[in-house]
């Protein structure tokens, strides 16, 4: 072997090397997406996201939010979830970062509409909708205590 061949055989041994490494990196990137897919997907098993016809009328003890989705625990045994509900009209307008624990939670069955009470009043969010700006809600007076305790 020549001088004038170790810079090449350098050349060639560094690109290997570097092939090498980068398929061990992506193999342990795909493996690290797969852990953390199975957790997420853990974690999301042990919520029931709301439907329209599902109703609640609780407070919460523990609230998580993710990605424009609340996962609240009610008690023990009863956790709920749901994701994409918006009041332009309020700030934040988001629900998930609107709650606070100590909020109450009303929704009736077959509606759409979320009610908050909140230190005394009353906030509308649409369930996997969006409030508008400027959009008003009628004032309801369900017969529902104002404040809740999970």
């Amino acid at each position: 072997m020549t001088r004038k061949q170790l810079p090449f055989l350098f050349i060639v041994f560094a690109f290997l090397g570097a092939g090498i490494f980068y398929e061990f990196l992506k193999g342990t990137h795909e493996q690290n997406i797969i852990k953390m897919n199975e957790a997420a997907r853990d974690f999301m098993s042990q919520y029931h996201f709301l439907t329209k016809e599902d109703s609640l009328n609780s407070g919460f003890l523990e609230k998580i939010s993710k990605h424009g989705a609340a996962y609240l625990t009610i008690n023990s045994e009863e956790k709920i979830a749901f994701h994409g509900s918006y009041n332009y009209n309020l700030n934040p307008s988001c629900l998930c970062s609107f709650l606070e624990v100590g909020d109450s939670i009303v929704k009736p069955s077959n509606s759409e509409v979320i009610m908050v009470y909140k230190e005394g009043e009353e906030y509308y969010f649409k369930l996997d909708g969006d409030v508008m700006e400027g959009e008003q809600f009628p004032k309801q007076s369900p017969p529902l205590a104002r404040k809740l305790l999970p």
